[in-house]
């Protein structure tokens, strides 16, 4: 029955037509009702971290990472780094490949919203096998350009990227694409605080501080450049093998640079085993799915005559791509993160001073 026809029975009920109080205060309520029980309607959407982009069954990841690598390729974007993501050898048999990628119309889109919006600008996109198959996978643009670049205001466009990059992708490798999502579940940006305390706010509020050097005559370009090839030659990191993978110029005066670690991916997908998704409880190596999680990027952006870079708090970072962990997996190892942004500053430290 419609709120328009009950407020007609109540304006025409003999007894309340009486008391013209009793008749307001009832049509009142009966709105409240009415509004309450209704479909309550928003703009946010739920979305997941990652995207399915296509499942292959039988395939190799060789094979698959081969037709990702050419349809990467004929769409015209630029690939800046490819390598094989870490598992645990003693655990896990099982194999993911990551491909880090420049789209000049999507990079020129999340910096629009600012130099932070570089942190979003390498699409990262993943190549793994489990018992199931070969699955190509993608950070989802969805969910996380929400926290990165613009809490609102933009669903439209990520929309648009994610639907064209899957149908790229797919169209180029000459797979049907796959459909679903898969690691956390968020209706909006911003990242909560794990236990009302842990992690959470604006994303703006989590760039951290690594160190400010001359920008010189070269600017960002030459001050990254210098520091990638220093980092590149030397050892790496000594507890979690943190190493460069790749340097990307996404405007003049921005510069992103990629680190990552085997043994840090490695136990991070350990730790996540199954996150939310009870169907891969019996899998092998199931976290290897977060694969695209990595690699961490660092920031370098010009300010008159210094160049100041930046990373992401790593505990917030860690909650954006494995939240699904769970509360008590995070609590176990709280130490991990502090452990990698200090192994990361203290390598990039080292090289410029």
């Amino acid at each position: 029955m419609s709120a328009i026809h009950l407020l007609s029975r109540v304006g025409t009920s003999t007894s309340i037509r009486r008391f013209p109080l009793a008749r307001a205060i009832l049509a009142s309520l009966l709105v409240l009702i009415l509004t309450a029980a209704a479909p309550q309607t928003t703009s946010a959407q739920n979305f997941r971290v990652y995207m399915r982009v296509a499942d292959v069954e039988p395939g190799s990841v060789d094979e698959v990472s081969a037709r990702l690598e050419s349809a990467i390729k004929a769409a015209g974007w630029t690939l800046l780094a490819s390598y094989q993501a870490g598992v645990d050898p003693d655990a896990c048999s099982f194999r993911a490949r990551v491909f880090v990628v420049d789209w000049p119309e999507y990079t020129r889109v999340v910096l629009s919203q600012g130099t932070h919006g570089a942190f979003a600008a390498p699409l990262r996109l993943s190549v793994f096998e489990d018992e199931a198959g070969v699955h190509v996978a993608a950070v989802n643009p969805r969910s996380l350009n929400r926290t990165i670049v613009a809490e609102e205001g933009m669903d439209h466009e990520w929309e648009r990227f994610a639907t064209e990059l899957k149908e790229t992708l797919t169209a180029g490798m000459g797979l049907p694409p796959a459909q679903g999502e898969f690691g956390q579940r968020r209706g909006k940006g911003r990242i909560g605080r794990t236990m009302g305390i842990m992690a959470g706010g604006p994303f703006l509020e989590k760039m951290k501080d690594v160190a400010t050097v001359p920008a010189g005559e070269g600017g960002v370009r030459d001050v990254a450049e210098d520091l990638f090839q220093t980092l590149h030659a030397g050892e790496v990191g000594k507890d979690w093998g943190i190493r460069p993978v790749f340097l990307m110029h996404p405007a003049d005066g921005v510069a992103v640079m990629g680190l990552t670690g085997q043994r840090m991916e490695a136990r991070s997908f350990s730790i996540l085993g199954r996150g939310g998704d009870d169907r891969r409880s019996d899998m092998a190596c199931p976290g290897i799915d977060h694969s695209a999680a990595y690699p961490v990027g660092v920031l370098f952006v010009q300010d008159g005559d210094q160049v100041e870079i930046t990373l992401v708090d790593e505990m917030y970072r860690m909650k954006m791509y494995f939240e699904d962990a769970g509360k008590m997996k995070f609590t176990r190892n709280m130490r991990m993160p502090g452990s990698i942004e200090d192994e990361i500053k203290n390598l990039i430290r080292a090289a410029l001073f």
